[in-house]
């Protein structure tokens, strides 16, 4: 199972926590909501199914996640962004606002600026198992200068479709890898491959290869293709893909 936007549905009752900067929450910061999640939570079978609402505003600071069964929930991506740019510490010199390890994670309505996806699935995971159900409907995921690693050789796909209008595209990231050849997958619906947008731009590094690819997805986006997703204008529901 990959480390990164995955969703298991669940009867587990869920604990919900607001983060907000001013302090009209529970917490300041993302991390401390996330930190103040109990240890045990720490596999999908026992941890507490856990939604963090996030209020607008620029959160500059290194998130960690680290804990099963977070949701991070923002009031939209052009008002709720995370962001970092210093040193990961002193042993890992990386600039990354989002680190995630754990499963069960999901994200909507906020922004992170710089992430790093690390899968540590064994066979068969996936970066992303982005949901949209509609033509019409906002969102999608947009990676851009994020970098891409896990445990094993070709043990994760970038992602594949968890409603049959899914939109994920990689933009200049770096492909260890643990990137599987194919890259795509059409969840065992082969309807998907026409309504799902899978997309990649000029990525690079081991895994980032395109040749082996799936057909059906857009692999080699060009820089007018990939231009509306290079910024958090895309999400305007139907004109995503407005002529440049």
């Amino acid at each position: 199972m990959c480390s990164c936007f995955c969703f298991h549905g669940s009867s587990r009752r869920p604990t919900v926590l607001t983060v907000d900067m001013t302090g009209k929450g529970d917490y300041r910061t993302i991390q401390e909501a996330i930190d103040a999640i109990p240890a045990a939570a720490n596999n999908s079978t026992s941890a507490a199914i856990v939604t963090i609402n996030v209020n607008p505003g620029i959160y500059t600071e290194k998130v960690v996640v680290n804990k099963a069964g977070v949701s991070l929930v923002g009031r939209s991506a052009t008002s709720t962004i995370v962001t970092w740019s210093g040193p990961w510490n002193q042993n890992h010199q990386s600039e990354f606002a989002l680190y995630v390890q754990a499963t069960d994670f999901v994200a909507k309505g906020l922004t992170f600026q710089s992430c790093h996806l690390h899968s540590t699935s064994d066979a068969k995971g996936a970066f992303t198992a982005q949901r949209r159900s509609t033509e019409s409907e906002n969102g999608g995921f947009s990676f851009f200068r994020c970098e891409l690693t896990g445990t094993g050789v070709a043990t994760a796909i970038l992602g594949r479709p968890w409603g049959p209008y899914a939109r994920v595209v990689f933009a200049l990231c770096s492909m260890s890898n643990t990137v599987a050849p194919e890259g795509w997958s059409n969840w065992g619906i082969p309807a998907n491959e026409k309504t799902a947008f899978f997309g990649q731009f000029q990525c690079y590094g081991q895994g980032s290869e395109t040749r082996s690819r799936v057909t059906w997805a857009h692999n080699n986006l060009s820089p007018n293709e990939a231009a509306p997703f290079l910024t958090i204008a895309w999400v305007d529901g139907k004109d995503w893909l407005r002529p440049q």
